[in-house]
């Protein structure tokens, strides 16, 4: 295992032009390149279930979390009550406490693990370096840790190096 520490978000501001300022600071991305994306991910009922108690089964953590809105809220619920993880896998960020274990290393591009949509991972205990503790550079933090397993389409995604600590 090759554990390496995520940026914290609040170091990422120097770095990313435009500045970021939301919850998003690593971007996981199907393909080593910038242009790489993907839909959203679809979370079975068992998966959502699962966040919602690494929230605490908290409401106020949930509705931070999860909204109807793609572009404010790392999760979104459709009318439906299907949840999905914005953009490409969402966004991780947080203190320095977060590690992605590193399944390959091309230079710039890392292939970090982790944990695939629609398997039953939910069942499975989940290594600390698959659930980031996230958190807002603006807005209201509900009270609490908010803890979100790192959940991408295919079971890996690609991070750009700068995006961890050397």
């Amino acid at each position: 295992m090759n554990l390496v520490t995520a940026i914290q978000a609040t170091k990422a501001k120097r770095f990313v032009l435009p500045t970021v300022n939301t919850y998003a600071n690593i971007l996981l991305r199907p393909a080593p390149k910038k242009s790489a994306k993907s839909s959203a991910i679809k979370l079975s009922k068992a998966e959502t279930d699962l966040v919602f108690y690494l929230l605490d089964r908290n409401w106020a953590k949930w509705r931070w979390v999860v909204g109807s809105d793609h572009t404010r809220y790392i999760y979104c619920q459709d009318e439906n009550g299907l949840t999905k993880i914005t953009s490409v896998s969402g966004y991780y960020s947080g203190t320095e406490k977060n590690q992605f274990n590193v399944l390959e290393d091309l230079g710039k591009w890392l292939k970090v693990e982790t944990l695939k949509a629609g398997t039953d991972w939910y069942k499975l205990q989940i290594p600390s370096y698959l659930l980031h503790h996230v958190y807002s550079f603006k807005g209201a933090q509900p009270r609490g840790d908010i803890i979100l397993p790192v959940i991408t389409a295919s079971g890996y995604g690609w991070i750009e190096r700068w995006q961890v600590l050397a």
